[in-house]
C-alpha cells in the first residue's frame, strides 16, 4: 500500500545536511535546525560565527525530538496525497455512472413517448407492427457496470503517538456492502373501524386521525387510544385530503370543482377555491406551505382525448396558481388519475397515478415538472 511505502521512507537515515553524502549523522545545530555528520561539525564550528551556535549531540532528547517531529509532519503530504486521489477517482466513477443512467432514461423515455402515441392512436395496425421493437427484453446500452467492491476508510488517530498512522490517522481498504437493507415490518397495534373500508387516512397528531371511505360518503375523526373512538361523523365523500400548517384539513371532494376547507376546532367545512370546470383529485399541502392538486376534465376516468386535462397544478395558500404540469416530450401527457400525491425534504412531488381500474404507477417530478423516476 502507497502509505506503509512512506512510513517505510521515513524511516530511511537522512544525509547530513551539510556535506550531503554522510548519513551518520551525530549532530545537530540548535539555531540552525542543521543536521551534520562528525566532519561537517568540526567545519562548521571553524567557521566564524558558529562560536554563537549551540552544536547538539543527536542522542540527548532536545535533538532526538527535534528529529522525531521533523520525520512526522514529511508523511502529512504523503497521507493528503492519497486522500485527494481517493476523492478524485470516486468522483470520477459516480460522474461516469450518472452519465450512463441520464442515457439510459432518455432512451426509456422516449420508447415510453412512443408507445403512448401508438397506444393513443387506437389503431389496432400501428400496435402489432410496433410490437416487434417494444418487444425486446434488454435496450442497447443498458447495461450497468458494478461500482467496485472495495473502497479505502479512514482510520481515525490513537492516542499512542508512536506511529505515525496513530497520530494522524491513515487509509485502509474495506469491502462496500452488498445489497439492499434488510426491513421487517412488524404490526405493533391494530383497530377495527365501522366503515365498509378506509381507503384514505390523515394523522392531525399522535391521538387524533381522520380517516374516510368515498363510497359511503363517510369522513370520520377518530380519537386514538387502547381503541378507536369516533368523535365527529360528517357526510361527505373525501377523494383526498392533507393538513394545513394551522391543523385544518383541506378537503378534495368526489365529482367537486371545489377544494374545501374544513376547520378542525368548529367542523365547519367552506369552499376553499375552485378548478371549476375541472374536478379535483389527489392533493398536498407542502412543507413550504404550497397546495400541489391533481385535476381532470369531466368523463370517463381513463379515456383521454385531444381535449383531456390531466394536470398537476401548485397553488398558493392565497388561491392563486403558480405553476402547472401536463405534457413531457412531444406533448406526451405525464398522467391519468393522479390518485395521490405527497412531496418530500428535497421538494420533489411524488404521485400515484391510476392508469386503469387494474394498473397503476409511482412518479416522482422536480418542481421543474421533470420526471425523476417512475415505478410501474
Amino acid at each position: 500500500m502507497a502509505f506503509s511505502k512512506s512510513i517505510r521512507r521515513a524511516q530511511v537515515s537522512k544525509l547530513c545536511e551539510l556535506c550531503e553524502t554522510d548519513t551518520n549523522i551525530k549532530w545537530k545545530c540548535v539555531q540552525c535546525n542543521t543536521l551534520m555528520c562528525e566532519k561537517c561539525k568540526k567545519i562548521d564550528l571553524k567557521v566564524q560565527t558558529a562560536i554563537k551556535h549551540d552544536i547538539v549531540d543527536i542522542k540527548s532528547s532536545e535533538a532526538k525530538t527535534e528529529m522525531d517531529h521533523t520525520n512526522i509532519t514529511d508523511n502529512i503530504p504523503s497521507l493528503r496525497e492519497q486522500l485527494e486521489s481517493e476523492k478524485q477517482r470516486i468522483e470520477k466513477s459516480v460522474t461516469e455512472k450518472e452519465k450512463h443512467v441520464k442515457e439510459v432514461k432518455e432512451t426509456l423515455l422516449n420508447k415510453q413517448s412512443n408507445i403512448q402515441v401508438i397506444l393513443e392512436s387506437n389503431q389496432a395496425a400501428q400496435v402489432f407492427n410496433a410490437y416487434p421493437e417494444f418487444s425486446e427484453l434488454e435496450i442497447s446500452n443498458a447495461s450497468f457496470k458494478a461500482f467496485p467492491e472495495e473502497t479505502k476508510d479512514f482510520i481515525p488517530a490513537k492516542e499512542n503517538f508512536k506511529t505515525i498512522s496513530n497520530l494522524f490517522g491513515s487509509l485502509k481498504r474495506t469491502n462496500l456492502p452488498k445489497g439492499l437493507p434488510q426491513l421487517n415490518l412488524d404490526v405493533i397495534k391494530s383497530y377495527t373501524t365501522d366503515l365498509i373500508a378506509v381507503d384514505r387516512v390523515l394523522i392531525q397528531n399522535d391521538k387524533t386521525a381522520w380517516i374516510s371511505y368515498h363510497m359511503t360518503s363517510s369522513l370520520h375523526k377518530i380519537n386514538i387510544d387502547e381503541t378507536i373512538n369516533t368523535v365527529k361523523d360528517i357526510s361527505v365523500k373525501v377523494n383526498d385530503m392533507s393538513l394545513t400548517d394551522n391543523n385544518d384539513v383541506l378537503l378534495s371532494l368526489f365529482d367537486s370543482t371545489d377544494i374545501s376547507l374544513l376547520t378542525t376546532k368548529t367542523g365547519e367545512i367552506k369552499t376553499f377555491l375552485s378548478v371549476s370546470p375541472l374536478y379535483s383529485l389527489g392533493i398536498n399541502v407542502t412543507k413550504n406551505n404550497d397546495i400541489i392538486l391533481g385535476v381532470k376534465e369531466e368523463g370517463y376516468p381513463y379515456k383521454t382525448t385531444d381535449k383531456s386535462c390531466r394536470k398537476v397544478i401548485i397553488f398558493g395558500m392565497d388561491g392563486k396558481q403558480k405553476q402547472s404540469y401536463e405534457y413531457y416530450n412531444h406533448k406526451q401527457r405525464l398522467f391519468t388519475i393522479l390518485y395521490r400525491i405527497t412531496s418530500n425534504v428535497n421538494n420533489d412531488i411524488l404521485l400515484i397515478d391510476s392508469i386503469s381500474d387494474d394498473d397503476g404507477r409511482v412518479m416522482v417530478l422536480d418542481r421543474e415538472g421533470q420526471v425523476k423516476w417512475t415505478y410501474q
